[in-house]
């Protein structure tokens, strides 16, 4: 009995943490854009939008908080997040600016850093973890390069980073489970304490 009452509630665990990424297949997986300032950032969510979403400006600080545009990439609902530019700032404003973009950004699904130098994201505030991409931004004012480039401008890379992104998320798709809802992730996690708490009585 405590052997099945253990594997149930394992199942059960299991469950909700799948059904987490059954929720956002249906609410959105939230991709953010993050970078230093004037790197490009609103200009490629402008770019991956189709429209004029975001406020474009050669004054680096520019977007002080998060705008969010709604898309779909190969049948998958996506929320861009075209977050504050990431640096040290006196203005009260922007501080609060860089915050709510670090916070937002760490809780994203997924994270585009958007650089000058592939090797540069320390300082950011914002981790990089597995699965996230660095893209260098402003190809067209590039030579070749050996990594993914892109320009929110003329267009070179986006089908490369599209794809980039669309596999990412596509991958996180497939480990989803049955609870769409957040109703039924209630039901589990409350069926799951007590498996849980009759195990511990046992």
């Amino acid at each position: 009995l405590v052997g099945d009452l253990s594997a149930t509630v394992a199942r059960i665990e299991a469950e909700v943490s799948r059904g987490r990424i059954a929720e956002r297949i249906r609410d959105g997986f939230e991709v953010a854009l993050v970078g230093r300032p004037n790197v490009g950032k609103s200009t490629l969510l402008n770019a991956l939008a189709g429209r004029d979403a975001a406020l474009t400006s050669a004054v680096a600080g520019t977007t002080r908080d998060v705008l969010e545009v709604r898309a779909d990439l190969r049948g998958l609902a996506l929320t861009l997040l075209d977050t504050a530019g990431l640096r040290e700032s006196g203005d009260p404003v922007e501080r609060l600016g860089v915050a709510r973009a670090r916070e937002r950004a760490g809780a994203a699904d997924l994270r585009v850093f958007l650089v000058d130098d592939p090797e540069d994201t320390d300082g950011l505030g914002v981790a990089v973890m597995p699965g996230d991409l660095v893209v260098v931004s402003k190809a067209d004012v590039r030579g070749p390069m050996e990594v993914l480039a892109v320009s929110g401008i003329t267009g070179q890379g986006m089908d490369e980073l599209l794809g980039a992104v669309g596999t990412a998320l596509e991958g996180r798709a497939a480990g989803a489970g049955s609870l769409s809802h957040e109703r039924q992730r209630r039901a589990a996690v409350s069926a799951g304490a007590a498996a849980a708490a009759a195990l511990a009585e046992l």
